[in-house]
């Protein structure tokens, strides 16, 4: 595949280890990464010098087992540890704050331990005005205090009554599909 320089990358990723065999001219373990027919894999790998048979060192070689199942559910693991670990700490907060501020201001810090709380805001629906009011309100770009309910994604995630996640590309299919309207930056 020429036109894919994804398509296998090990030996660019990870041609420095060859290097350490050699030097250290013993066998040594390794973590590998990289694409293989396009598909990414970790490798747990051990290499060691190839000598000729009067014992000069000729090149390394090498095997691996793929590891990659096993490094998706230990980054899996370590995630919802991180998770448990926030919730754990906005529970203790919760205790232990004195006002609403301030425990909002513990809850945002504790989620961007998970996700990005860059641009965060408090939703309160006031139904007889059919509008949002955001009594806690951070925005790189914007600065509301209320916003009619109108088409908007706070809309949608009150219509639904659950939370959603949306990344980028949703919020292209949402526009389009009629469910929402942009507003701000």
């Amino acid at each position: 595949h020429p036109d894919d320089d994804q398509w296998h990358t090990f030996g660019e990723i990870c041609g420095n280890t060859d290097k350490v065999v050699i030097k250290s001219r013993k066998a040594e373990r390794f973590d590998e990464y990289g694409n293989i027919q396009g598909k990414f894999l970790y490798l747990d790998v051990i290499k060691a010098p190839f000598l000729d048979e009067n014992g000069q060192m000729i090149g390394t070689v090498g095997s691996a087992r793929d590891v990659t199942k096993e490094r998706q559910i230990e980054a899996e693991r370590q995630k919802f540890e991180r998770l448990q670990s926030v919730i754990y700490r906005i529970s203790a907060a919760a205790g232990e704050t004195r006002d609403l501020k301030e425990l909002i201001t513990v809850i945002r810090n504790e989620l961007g331990q998970v996700i990005d709380t860059r641009n965060f805001f408090i939703a309160l629906y006031d139904k007889v005005k059919d509008e949002i009011q955001l009594p806690y309100f951070i925005d790189e770009m914007d600065y509301f205090t209320t916003f009619p309910k109108g088409r908007s994604l706070t809309a949608l995630v009150l219509e639904r009554k659950k939370s959603i996640l949306v990344k980028e590309k949703n919020i292209k299919e949402l526009e389009d599909s009629g469910l929402i309207e942009s507003m701000g930056s």
